[in-house]
């Protein structure tokens, strides 16, 4: 089950109460405050809800966000991890450019907590074995 705590037009955010962990679908083309914003809604679910983990759908996005990568790097994480944060999923696009900013988030922020998964269900079994 799960309770949808934010949604707009680019992101829907719900707590997965069954696994409880928060759950992110990204839809669409994102821009850098965009991304932001959702990430923010992510980490005050996060605190409010003491959940360590997240999963990320990235199958609906289109198009490139590295404008928005060094901030996630640089301030989201270490403050998600103070919050809490331990283990990540992203779930891998079709879209080239969307890969691309995706493999350049990894290269920033590591592979020890986030993973990368092209089916969703075997991301999801990794990420509740955690």
């Amino acid at each position: 089950m799960s309770e949808v705590f934010f949604q707009e037009r680019f992101v829907k955010i719900e707590h997965n109460t069954d696994q409880n962990w928060v759950e992110v679908v990204w839809y669409s083309y994102q821009n850098a405050d965009q991304l932001k914003s959702g990430m923010d809604k992510v980490l005050e679910l996060l605190s409010k809800k003491s959940l360590s983990k997240i999963f990320m759908d990235m199958r609906a996005i289109q198009g490139t966000f590295t404008d928005a990568n060094d901030w996630i790097a640089k301030e989201w994480i270490p403050t998600a991890n103070k919050a809490g944060f331990r283990y990540g999923v992203l779930t891998c696009s079709d879209d080239v450019f969307t890969k691309f900013a995706t493999n350049d988030l990894i290269k920033k922020i590591g592979t020890s907590q986030i993973k990368i998964f092209c089916n969703m269900e075997q991301g999801k079994a990794w990420l509740a074995a955690q």
